[in-house]
């Protein structure tokens, strides 16, 4: 199932009937923690509100003084409550498959996986023997003419598993976006800087005896996507910690990063508790991203130690940031 699919299945099981915007813009991050980082998020947003219209399923304001920015989005829409008909299907057992398909044999599929079934049939009939394994997008782009759509398969479709499709039989492997880092000691422990420059004073201060394996640098909401790449380290990674400034978006990346190494079968992201714990105690409150409400704040500091939530709380409330940076070179150093 796609993002968009995924979007608009989940508008028709809430509970809630008028989503505005943000209502639409947190639901779509949620989901897709991944487009946090990605520029095309805003097309993607789109995308669901042209077809959950077009499907009957949205309804949108009327008034072009209503919908905002480039592509064109409203204010609010209403989900319709109007469920989608069940997709078509065709048996498989009509199609002569190679044998490394033959599964496909005993399912109804739906029109679209069948065409799909049909170019990965032809595609390993003409594969030649050396065929060497790809990263994931180009060979996506190869069969399916979409570099993006076997990653789509492999997160949510039935054609993907054990016994059907795999990337070992399609030559492809997984690719991880790299982060920067620097190899502290043998530990197995990962420690994540969220900005640059209190990520120099950490790589220059860290010392063996610190407990830390490997430091790297997050760079913000980056990171949401290339938490994966600690798969690819030069030595294993038991823990995540991460360590960034207490604001309503230095807690949110974490938490989505988090959600992306579980589903990856990685370690999931912890916070660096002494460093956050040091920041309070002498980093300087200044105004920061817009106030939030106390239940957002609340869900936000769950992440963070227990002992810690009642001084970040109200400061996410308020709309109030700490940077990171108090804890530089010289805090490290004393």
């Amino acid at each position: 199932m796609s993002t968009v699919e995924r979007m608009l299945a989940t508008i028709d099981k809430s509970r809630l009937k008028k989503f505005s915007l943000p209502d639409l813009q947190h639901l779509l991050l949620d989901i897709e923690p991944a487009l946090r980082t990605d520029p095309r998020k805003r097309e993607v947003l789109a995308e669901v509100v042209e077809r959950g219209m077009a499907e009957g399923k949205l309804r949108a304001p009327t008034s072009r003084r209503r919908w905002r920015g480039n592509p064109a989005l409203p204010e609010w829409v209403i989900a319709t409550g109007r469920l989608p008909a069940e997709p078509a299907t065709l048996p498989g057992r009509d199609y002569f498959w190679r044998p490394e398909l033959q599964w496909a044999s005993d399912l109804r599929l739906r029109i679209e996986d069948l065409a799909r079934l049909k170019r990965v049939n032809v595609w390993l009939r003409d594969m030649p023997a050396n065929e060497p394994t790809v990263p994931m997008r180009e060979r996506s782009l190869e069969i399916f003419g979409d570099e993006k759509l076997l990653e789509e398969l492999t997160s949510s479709s039935r054609l993907v598993g054990k016994d059907r499709l795999t990337l070992d039989l399609l030559r492809a492997r997984a690719v991880h976006p790299p982060f920067f880092y620097k190899v502290i000691s043998q530990a197995a422990v990962l420690l994540v800087i969220e900005n640059h420059h209190t990520f120099d004073s950490f790589a220059r201060t860290l010392k063996l005896e610190s407990g830390v394996g490997i430091v790297a640098y997050g760079a913000g909401n980056a990171f949401v996507g290339s938490v994966t790449y600690a798969a690819d380290l030069p030595q294993s990674v038991e823990e995540i910690r991460y360590f960034g400034d207490i604001d309503s978006e230095g807690l949110r990346i974490p938490i989505d990063a988090g959600r992306v190494a579980r589903a990856a079968g990685l370690p999931d992201v912890v916070p660096a508790a002494d460093l956050y714990d040091r920041l309070l105690q002498i980093g300087r409150v200044a105004d920061g991203s817009k106030p939030i409400s106390r239940a957002a704040a609340e869900r936000l500091a769950e992440w963070l130690p227990e002992r810690l939530r009642p001084q970040v709380e109200p400061l996410l409330a308020h709309g109030k940031r700490i940077a990171q940076e108090a804890v530089g070179l010289k805090a490290l150093r004393a």
